[in-house]
């Protein structure tokens, strides 16, 4: 017996998909962009009638750092495992632009997702790009605005 709910598959379209950017405590800016991959609506509804939904999103990840913090690249490659073991805390300094991306789902829906930065650390590994490794954890935070007619009918007593 299965204790999974299948969702309703929807297509969607992008309205915005911005870089997040923000100005490390190294002199390196950190560019973070969400990307939407799949989203399905669920035939389970909240406490006050709208309906659930479940996103599949993806994080892009790039680093611009000082034109001095640059070295020829770690050979071989490091895993992610040296990445963490030779990093250190660096700061977010400040930050420069910080958008959702905003999709529009067939039903109506419109979607809004925001990275939050949790942490970034950086390596004393180099990529091929001769540019230091950095670790960055986040979450993503949700902002949904769905038309009144997906809600749950209410039923009177």
């Amino acid at each position: 017996m299965s204790t999974y709910v299948e969702p309703i598959l929807l297509e969607f379209e992008p309205l915005e998909e911005p870089w997040c950017k923000y100005q490390l405590s190294d002199g390196s800016v950190l560019y973070v962009r969400v990307v939407l991959v799949r989203a399905g609506r669920l035939p389970i509804y909240d406490n006050i009638g709208q309906p659930l939904y479940q996103f599949l999103h993806s994080v892009l990840l790039s680093v611009k750092p000082e034109p001095n913090m640059r070295k020829p690249p770690t050979i071989p490659p490091p895993t992610e495992r040296e990445i963490v073991e030779t990093s250190e805390e660096v700061q977010i300094a400040r930050t420069i632009d910080e958008r959702s991306s905003r999709y529009r789902l067939e039903d109506g829906t419109t979607a809004e997702f925001r990275p939050v930065i949790t942490s970034v650390k950086r390596s004393s590994k180099f990529d091929s790009f001769w540019v230091p490794i950095y670790y960055v954890t986040w979450q993503i935070v949700s902002k949904l605005d769905i038309p009144k007619a997906l809600w749950k009918k209410e039923t009177k007593p």
